[in-house]
Formats: C-alpha cells, sequence, structure tokens
C-alpha cells in the first residue's frame, strides 16, 4: 500500500489531511515552475500514519560530570514530575544546555514521564508550527512526510505524557503558553538567551558557577590538581571573568596553547571588562585564525559550516590545521564535520567584524552552490546556513539575491514540513517580487501560499491567495499557471479535503457578525405592515419577493397568489410601490393597470407613495450593523526594518517599511507600531476603498549600541501582529583593531573594497 501512495506520488511530494480517518488524505506534489498541486490518493491506496511504540526516547548525549548547578537541579526536579515546566536562561555559554543534557539522563526523570523524553535543539527560524511538527514526528511515522494542521497534531498528542526538551527556542511569550496550553499532558523544559516563561512554571536565571565549582573546572580544564599557588592564581581568574563556565574554558587554553603560566593568564584578565576580554583573549591569534572567527561571526550562534565551505569562503589554505587549533581553544564548536562560533563570542564578533564583507561572499556561493545542487539530501544540512544569507538580503534590500535563493529554497522547507518557516520565506518572496515588479514570481508566491493555506484547511486565506494568483496568471497568459491554479481552487468549492475546527496556527482574520438575516427579516416585518395598509387582503410573505429581489418571476408569483376576484388590481401596485428597482416597470401589463388603483379602500391610496423611501433606509439605520463591509479583514501584515545591522557613526535611523493587504470589500483598518523597548506610537488609520494594499512606515533613532525590533499592532477590525522587523546598531567611529583584516576580494565576486592592511 505504502508503496503505491510513494508511486503516486512521485519527488518532491507529501502527505496531508486527517489522521486514521479514511477518504481524506492527499498529496502534495511540488513543482518548482507551476507551483504545488493538490491531488486526492484514491480511498484504496490511503494510509495514515502510525504511532510509534512507546515510549519515544530521543536523548541528547548524556554529561555525567556536571559542575555545580544543585540549587538548579533540585528546583527541576521538584517541579518536572508534577508537570510543572521549567526554563534556564542567561548568558550564552552560561551552561545551559549541558544543564539539560545531565538532567534528561537523570534517574528521577524517566519514571515520570512513561511516553518518553524528546530532545530538539531548535534553531532560529522554527516557529510554534514547526515545533508542533517535529512533536509529530517523534510520536509517527509514515512511508512519506506527512503534514497534518497543528490541530490534528495538538489532538493526537493530547494524552501522551512526556518531557519535552527545547533547546535554544527564540520563542515569543505567547508562543510558549500556547505550548504549554495546547499539549496539556506533555511537561516542557527550556533553555534560552532571554526569559520567555511567564506566569505560570519555574523560570530560573542562571547566573555563573561558585567558587568552588569554577575552580574545579579550571582543575579539570588543566588536567591535573591545582596547587597553592595555582589555586590562588585560579581564583583571582575565575572571579575577574565572573564564573562564567566557556569563558574560564577559554581562558584557561591559553596555558597549553600559548605556554603561559596560570599566574599570567589571571594577570591578563584581571582587568578584562565585557568589551576588552574579546580583545585580551585574540591578542596571540594570527590573521587566518582571525579570519574564520569573524566568518563563522557572521552566520550567528548554532549554524555551522564544513570545513570545505569556511575553505572556499575564506581563500585560505589548510584550513583544517586552522579550525583544529581554535578548537583546542575553545573558540568554535565542532558537530560532524561542521563548525560554529563559541556562543560566547558571537555578540561580541559581530559588533567587531566587517558582516557585510562575508554575507557578500556567501551570497556569492550558495547562488552557485544552489544552481549545481538543486534540492537534494545535502540542502536539508545547509538550509538553515542559507536561510541565514536570505535573510540577510533582506536586511540590506538585496532583492534580486532574495528572489534567487529564496525560490531555490523554499519547496525544500514545504517537502520536509517546515511550513512554518516556509510561510515566513514565502512572505519574504512576496516582498521581493512586488518591489522588483517581478509578477511571475509574485503569483507563483501567491499561489504557493495560497496552497499552504488550502491543505491546512484555512479556507478564507486560501480564496484569496489564490485568486490574487490567478488574476496575475491570467494577466501574464500562463496557461500552465492558469491551470494548476484553478485546479487548487476547485478544492474550494468542490473540496475533499478534511473539514477541521479552525486553522492551523495563525488564525485567519474573523469575521464581523453577520447582520444579513436580521436585517431581511426587519425588511421582511416593514413590508407587512405597509403591505397590510395598502393590500389587508395579502398575508402572504410572498408578496414581498419583488422587492427584496425585484424580477419578473416574482410578480408572476404575486398574481397567482391573489384572490381570482381581484386578479386585474394586485399588479399595479408593485408597479408603483417599487419605483426604485428598474427591471419592476418594465412588465408589460405595468401600463394597462394604474386605471385601476381607486378599486382599493381610501386608506390604501397614501401608503405607495412612502413606500419607495422607506425599504432603501432599513440596511442603513440598523443600529448593529458592523462599520467594515461584510467579510472586510486583513490579510497579510509586514514589516521590516532598513538597514537590519547598522555599523557606524552615531546617533542611526533605522527606518521600517510595512504593508497592510486587506480583502473583503471597502473599511477601515486601525493600527500602531509598537517596538522592543515597550514604547508605541499613536495609533492611526487607513481607509480601503476595496481589496488591496497600503504602505505604512515610521522610524527610530537611537544614539547607543542596541539590538532591538518593531512590530505592527493591528487592533481593528480583529487585532493581530505582524512578525518582528528586527534591527542592531553598533555605533563605532573606526574600524576595530582585532577583526579588520578581510581577504582581497576579486572584482568578479564583490564590488566591496579590501580592508586589508597594508
Amino acid at each position: 500500500m505504502s508503496g503505491t501512495i510513494s508511486q503516486s506520488a512521485g519527488d518532491n511530494a507529501i502527505l496531508f489531511g486527517s489522521i486514521g480517518q479514511v477518504g481524506t488524505i492527499n498529496i502534495l506534489k511540488l513543482d518548482p515552475a507551476t507551483g504545488a498541486k493538490v491531488t486526492l490518493v484514491p480511498p484504496e491506496n490511503q494510509q495514515s500514519p502510525q504511532l510509534r511504540r512507546l515510549p519515544v526516547i530521543l536523548n541528547p548525549r548524556p554529561f555525567p560530570l556536571l559542575l555545580g548547578r544543585r540549587e538548579e537541579v533540585k528546583i527541576a526536579l521538584d517541579a518536572l514530575p508534577y508537570d510543572h515546566p521549567v526554563e534556564f536562561f542567561g548568558l550564552a555559554g552560561i551552561g545551559k544546555t549541558v544543564l539539560l543534557r545531565y538532567l534528561a539522563h537523570h534517574p528521577s526523570i524517566t519514571p515520570a514521564f512513561p511516553d518518553g523524553i524528546i530532545y530538539h535543539r531548535c534553531n532560529q527560524y522554527e516557529s510554534v508550527s514547526d515545533l508542533l511538527q517535529v512533536l509529530f514526528n517523534a510520536f509517527y511515522e509514515n512511508s512519506l512526510q506527512f503534514k497534518p494542521s497543528d490541530i490534528e497534531i495538538r489532538q493526537v498528542l493530547a494524552n501522551k505524557k512526556a518531557l519535552i526538551i527545547l533547546d535554544g527556542a527564540n520563542l515569543a511569550r505567547a508562543g510558549v503558553q500556547s505550548l504549554i496550553i495546547d499539549l496539556p499532558s506533555f511537561t516542557f523544559l527550556f533553555a534560552a538567551g532571554e526569559r520567555q516563561l511567564w506566569g505560570e512554571g519555574q523560570p530560573v536565571k542562571l547566573g555563573g558557577l561558585p567558587l568552588n565549582d569554577a575552580l574545579a573546572l579550571v582543575a579539570r580544564e588543566l588536567g591535573h590538581p591545582l596547587s597553592e599557588e595555582e589555586r590562588a592564581d585560579a581564583e583571582s581568574l575565575c572571579i575577574a571573568l565572573d564564573g562564567h563556565p566557556l569563558k574560564i574554558l577559554q581562558a584557561v587554553a591559553l596555558v597549553s596553547q600559548e605556554d603561559l603560566s596560570l599566574a599570567a593568564i589571571a594577570q591578563r584578565f584581571q582587568t578584562a571588562t565585557n568589551s576588552s576580554w574579546v580583545e585580551k583573549l585574540f591578542s596571540s591569534l594570527k590573521k587566518p585564525q582571525r579570519l574564520i572567527l569573524a566568518l563563522l561571526a557572521a552566520f550567528g550562534a548554532n549554524i555551522a559550516l564544513a570545513s570545505q565551505q569556511i575553505a572556499n569562503l575564506s581563500e585560505l589554505p589548510q584550513v583544517q590545521t586552522l579550525l583544529e587549533s581554535l578548537l583546542k581553544r575553545n573558540l568554535i564548536e565542532v558537530e560532524g564535520d561542521r563548525y560554529s562560533l563559541a556562543s560566547s563570542l558571537v555578540e561580541e564578533l559581530q559588533e567587531q567584524s566587517d558582516l557585510t564583507h562575508w554575507m557578500e561572499r556567501s551570497v556569492n556561493y550558495f547562488t552557485n552552490w544552489l544552481q549545481q545542487n538543486g534540492i537534494t539530501e545535502s540542502l536539508m544540512q545547509e538550509s538553515q546556513t542559507i536561510l541565514r544569507v536570505v535573510e540577510w538580503t533582506v536586511g540590506v534590500g538585496r532583492w534580486s539575491d532574495v528572489l534567487t535563493l529564496g525560490k531555490a529554497i523554499e519547496g525544500y522547507l514545504a517537502s520536509s514540513c517546515q511550513w512554518g518557516t516556509w510561510n515566513r520565506l514565502l512572505h519574504w518572496l512576496l516582498e521581493a517580487a512586488r518591489v522588483t515588479g517581478n509578477q511571475v514570481i509574485e503569483a507563483y508566491t501567491l499561489h504557493q501560499l495560497g496552497t499552504r493555506a488550502l491543505c491546512l484547511n484555512e479556507v478564507i486565506l486560501a480564496q484569496d491567495y489564490l485568486s490574487q494568483a490567478l488574476h496575475i496568471r491570467e494577466l501574464l497568459n500562463d496557461q500552465e499557471g492558469i491551470e494548476v491554479t484553478r485546479h487548487n481552487l476547485q478544492f474550494l468549492t468542490n473540496s475533499p479535503l478534511p473539514k477541521q475546527q479552525k486553522p492551523h496556527s495563525e488564525p485567519a482574520p474573523l469575521l464581523p457578525p453577520d447582520f444579513s438575516q436580521l436585517v431581511k427579516l426587519g425588511t421582511l416585518v416593514l413590508f407587512l405592515i405597509l403591505g397590510g395598509l395598502f393590500w389587508y387582503w395579502v398575508a402572504s410573505k410572498e408578496r414581498l419577493a419583488p422587492v427584496t429581489k425585484p424580477t419578473e418571476p416574482s410578480i408572476t408569483q404575486s398574481k397567482s397568489s391573489t384572490p381570482p376576484s381581484k386578479v386585474s388590481t394586485p399588479p399595479t401596485t408593485p408597479t408603483k410601490a417599487s419605483t426604485t428597482p428598474p427591471k419592476v416597470s418594465t412588465p408589460p401589463e405595468a401600463p394597462t393597470t394604474p386605471p385601476e388603483v381607486s378599486t382599493p379602500p381610501t386608506k390604501a391610496s397614501t401608503p405607495p407613495t412612502e413606500v419607495p423611501t422607506t425599504p432603501p433606509e432599513a440596511p442603513t439605520t440598523s443600529p448593529e450593523a458592523p462599520t467594515p463591509p461584510l467579510k472586510f479583514r486583513v490579510v497579510e501584515l509586514l514589516l521590516r526594518s532598513e538597514p537590519l545591522n547598522y555599523e557606524g557613526a552615531c546617533p542611526a535611523t533605522i527606518k521600517f517599511f510595512g504593508r497592510i493587504s486587506v480583502a473583503g470589500g471597502n473599511g477601515t483598518v486601525s493600527y500602531k507600531f509598537i517596538r522592543s523597548d515597550g514604547a508605541s506610537a499613536p495609533a492611526k488609520r487607513i481607509n480601503f476603498s476595496g481589496a488591496g494594499s497600503q504602505d505604512v512606515e515610521t522610524s527610530w533613532s537611537l544614539g547607543r549600541n542596541y539590538s532591538g525590533w518593531q512590530q505592527i499592532q493591528i487592533f481593528y477590525p480583529v487585532e493581530q501582529l505582524s512578525s518582528k522587523a528586527e534591527f542592531k546598531i553598533q555605533c563605532r567611529q573606526k574600524s576595530d583593531p582585532i577583526i579588520s583584516n578581510s581577504p582581497k576580494l576579486s572584482k568578479q565576486n564583490s564590488g566591496v573594497r579590501s580592508q586589508n592592511s597594508e
């Protein structure tokens, strides 16, 4: 059975639909030319994901030799077995991951979670939706990738009692709360740089090691017990570095790497500050070593490069030897054959290094790499690296590079079920296509966004995006694109897709209350009263049809409903009483009936003059009618910062460019900008005369080093937030002497002038 599905699906395809329900499994076939196409799997070939054998144990490598942290361990052991979430947060390199690895294997933890323990090292682009898919894949298996909606994932995991360890989750407060509330049977253990757990649970801030534990760490790194003289120097060093574990290891490594005494190292760092300790640490590094560190700093924390990539980007000989020397100094980390910068160095080096130089090289390198490799298994390892490059190109406005790189990897994100990240990339692509005027990619991206929403049963968003894509493709006369978009649109009208309760994670804006039935009822009652005054013998509701929908068949129906003795007179009144609708005056019988108007009772002669003005007022005078028209909603909300990373003289001004797109008629959107420092701009309103988009912008001037963000907050018609437009400001007057040397670029690779010291 699975073989049949695999054959029908072909390459670059995934399954989606309901879990465990016959007739609701579908295939999403990915085509890089026209976009994804939805196809129903025949019932006889369907196969739902199967639950793996419990317990599911996906633990990290153990770390049995934990130094200190006794109080933190006690807090975790007192909370986790009783279903209370715990979070450890603190500086990079302070020991969060080590603590998680120790707790994951603790004998008091395992018995409390009969369904398993899942450890996941998060990346910076993962959303709540992506994390839900990670948990689903941990508990369920299928012959092909399977993408259920977030609601279904929550349903099938509702009764699993497991410990979920998320290392480095980059979630907002709302995202953390969503996981805890929507998966109540799970217990979560988080590690993050900043506090994300508020209210429920036990957040614990990690500081430096106590002095005795820090001294034990020094002795372990040296490989022998400390002598009395060494102990005094080690105490001085540990106090100067605030007991920070990774900084202590990096400093002590200088004993063997530079053949220095512990006393000399303690003296070097005695007066070190947060801004100068890196300079003291790098004082003996050679230029090639510094260049590799600067290159890795450009990609940030937890993004690793293969040694061959480092060699190609840096153009340095004997890269492997250089990497080994940096490993011995604890300045970089290695996993398999991929290297990343030690987390304690990332922020400092990003402020001191020429990131633009290395990212420009990376754009050229990965553009060529994608042209040679395409969507292959190797893309799995490179996706986060390429996403970092795309994010940089978005920040600096290199839109053609956004199109090239983003278009190349968006299919992989879809096929690997990273649909939260896929959604983010598609919006980057959409913005780039609109800025550059590339309607082909704009239509393609809208089609992908609509198809994604279709697969997740977000019907309103799917209709909007696919309709926009179809309109552009018709203008371009793109017959293949028109065919696949129309094919997917058909699923919205005659849908074999599974019905779900709600959209998956980012709900479409709620519609205003539907007052149409109330308005119709009020109009009906009004006309019954007026009709009763004029036609006392008319009691049927069918007599109102010409008013609500004035057509000739309605008049015929009216005639048939009147008493036989007066069949000649009733037709005259609809003609007069409905002078506003144009069609009622057109029947041929109308001119022959006016002379007979005198036959009704005398009191009925006045209402006809009032009837034409009353019906049109009914819908507009309803006190309960909403201000925006029915179904008016915000369907897209974008915001970006420019520049993304600023380095130079301060004060600096960061500009923010946003776009608000609506559908469903005309209306008003109320919004404001909110900032990472807690401030917010005054509320503003923009009016839309119909479906479309309007640009908004603001700016923020700062005179100091700062990393922050802004968001657009919509609070009418439905409250929602844009993604965060992040930025970083590094104030400087001249290049830092530590990391200022970069290899010269060839003219074909970059136009940036080399900063090599002469």
